[in-house]
């Protein structure tokens, strides 16, 4: 959408402190979340593909839009397996 992950920074980010995303579904996602009072995040990223979204939001309910719109980007998009 708004930029891309060079591959060589993609394969970085799979460092233990990353994981496989549920979103994975056997494909070679990973991410990470986050939460503080009154803030949720998510980081989701495709290993080889170059391609990701980062959602912020300023609610504790933020990982229901997260569920939301990370599949939505990823029909848009046209991300495999979306």
């Amino acid at each position: 959408m708004c930029g891309s992950v060079d591959r060589k920074r993609s394969a970085e980010y799979t460092l233990p402190h990353w994981y496989p995303s549920l979103e994975s579904r056997g494909r070679p996602f990973f991410g990470h979340g986050g939460a503080n009072d009154g803030f949720r995040c998510k980081m989701l990223a495709h290993r080889t593909g170059g391609f990701g979204v980062v959602i912020l939001t300023n609610s504790d309910n933020g990982r229901l839009l997260s569920e939301v719109i990370v599949p939505l980007i990823g029909r848009v998009e046209g991300w495999p397996g979306y």
